[in-house]
């Protein structure tokens, strides 16, 4: 007999995100699709696109799909070939084939930048989604931008919070291009970066991710050289688009570094090891690191045959692809160090069909509104508020809670503050900004669920079972806005779910 070891954690499932809604459905894969627009992700299987590896879509502020790409075509909401929308540069084996952003101060009009396989061009196309009676049109297509690159395309926005740079790679070289996004259109003459590790030597060193922490401040970077695979992080300067300070990590012998990801609040860095012959590992990276080798740096979390791309969803969890996968594995709570992350196998059914190496990057969109994140929402916590938009000098910024039982803290002043809600309830919590005499104020509702205050109990069918055995477990104690996670030993999340739970084989 064996004994089974069996822990549940009562938990809310709450998360707020704001202004996300831009990158509510993902297509991906082989005709694989989620939509993020519920409490959990839900499968899509009525897309197009059928790719390797880049890959990017689009929605309206209201998660109502736009358009999405592999790089080559672009379909639109109803799933047809977007006008003049065929022949696009990317390519269906491109690491980040392709990415999206808004044009400035213009929400009809979105630029399509795509990077071809192995030392291709990168280009740039631009839709006009209010063309073809409201299906979009592909009104520029194709421009050139860059020759003989990396397959490394990323995104972020300027330190004013309004333009956006766009980063490519050079390939045999270790030059970063910036390109700055305004609008008047792409700026004359990209900034150029010499810095890092020259990605030279056979075609394998061109393949590998590129990502912006959420700030924008920090960019990381998987690549492959003849002397093997390596991991490289930078600082950005957001003002200026030069990119400064590499530190870099070795040590991932046959594997190649491929998938990236931070974390939401940016402390910690998740990567991916690509192997088609054993499994690659998932490491998780505590910010920031200094050079050396990724075995002494990292959390091992798990081990997968041809592990893909990592991808920071809306619902703020990290989703991670793996070829010829009919689910997708998940890091729940990424922004805990270490097994406390929660890194699932499986996680999410694709409903039949397949994911390949590559998932949607995030869309950069363009944004004068002041919009902001929070975390934490039981009434015994202490919420944190994060600016996400306004990240640029300020004369003064203002918090106001809706929360005037809490007395003197309902007001802060503090850029990114905490507050503690005296009772549970719905909140409009109001911040607003100064400069150069001018503000800016935006509210969002925030909801406090109630503190948990039962002892959830639960009962097995079997005390001890055979090695092929399996136990049948009821837990009660939780209310309707409740959930039970379930762990193994090893603090591995197992389940969730509303309290019914049979163990595997022992």
């Amino acid at each position: 007999m064996k004994t089974v070891l069996l822990t549940f954690t009562l938990v809310f499932l709450a998360f707020c995100t704001f202004a996300q809604n831009q990158n509510n459905i993902w297509y991906f894969g082989q005709f694989a699709g989620l939509d993020f627009n519920g409490k959990s992700p839900k499968s899509l299987t009525n897309g197009r696109l059928n790719t390797n590896e880049g890959c990017a879509s689009i929605s309206d502020k209201n998660g109502s799909l736009l358009f999405y790409t592999d790089g080559k075509t672009i379909w639109n909401k109803n799933h047809e070939e977007m006008k003049n929308g065929g022949g696009l540069f990317g390519h269906d084996s491109s690491t980040q084939s392709a990415i999206i952003t808004s044009y400035p101060d213009n929400d009809q009009l979105f630029f399509v930048f795509t990077v071809a396989v192995s030392e291709g061009n990168i280009c740039y196309s631009i839709v006009n989604i209010s063309g073809d009676g409201g299906l979009g049109e592909v009104t520029q297509k194709n421009n050139f931008l860059l020759g003989k690159t990396t397959e490394k395309l990323t995104a972020t926005k300027h330190s004013n919070g309004k333009d956006i740079w766009v980063i490519g790679h050079k390939a045999q070289s270790s030059d970063f291009y910036a390109w700055l996004i305004t609008k008047d259109g792409i700026s004359d003459g990209p900034v150029i970066s010499t810095i890092g590790t020259s990605e030279s030597g056979q075609s394998t060193i061109n393949i590998g991710s590129a990502k912006f922490s959420g700030n924008g401040s920090v960019l990381a970077v998987t690549a492959n050289n003849t002397s093997g695979g390596f991991l490289e992080l930078y600082k950005f300067d957001k003002s200026t688009g030069t990119i400064s300070d590499p530190q870099k990590l070795t040590g991932f012998g046959s594997e190649i570094p491929y998938g990236i990801e931070f974390s939401p609040n940016g402390t910690l860095l998740y990567v991916s090891g690509y192997n088609d012959l054993d499994k690659g590992k998932i490491y998780q990276l505590q910010l920031p690191f200094t050079p050396g080798l990724i075995t002494d740096k990292a959390t091992v979390l798990g081990s997968l045959v041809e592990a893909g791309s990592l991808q920071l969803a809306s619902d703020g969890k990290i989703y991670l692809s793996q070829r010829g996968g009919t689910f997708l594995h998940s890091i729940n709570f990424p922004n805990k160090q270490g097994l406390d992350c929660s890194f699932t196998t499986n996680a999410v059914y694709l409903n039949g069909k397949t994911s390949t190496l590559g998932l949607p990057q995030y869309n950069v969109m363009s944004s004068n509104e002041l919009l902001f994140s929070a975390a934490d929402f039981c009434a015994s916590d202490v919420t944190k508020f994060t600016m996400v938009t306004f990240t640029g000098n300020y004369d003064k910024v203002i918090w106001n809670f809706d929360d005037p039982s809490s007395g003197v803290t309902n007001i802060s002043e503090d850029k990114n503050p905490f507050h503690k809600f005296s009772k549970p309830g719905d909140y409009n919590v109001r911040v607003t900004v100064f400069l150069n005499g001018i503000s800016q104020t935006y509210t969002q509702k925030v909801t406090i669920f109630p503190a948990v205050t039962t002892k959830p109990t639960m009962i097995a069918d079997n005390a001890a079972l055979c090695d092929t055995g399996k136990v049948n477990i009821t837990a009660t104690g939780a209310t309707a806005s409740q959930k039970y996670n379930w762990y193994d030993e090893t603090k591995i999340l197992i389940e969730q779910n509303s309290g019914n739970f049979k163990t595997p084989h022992c």
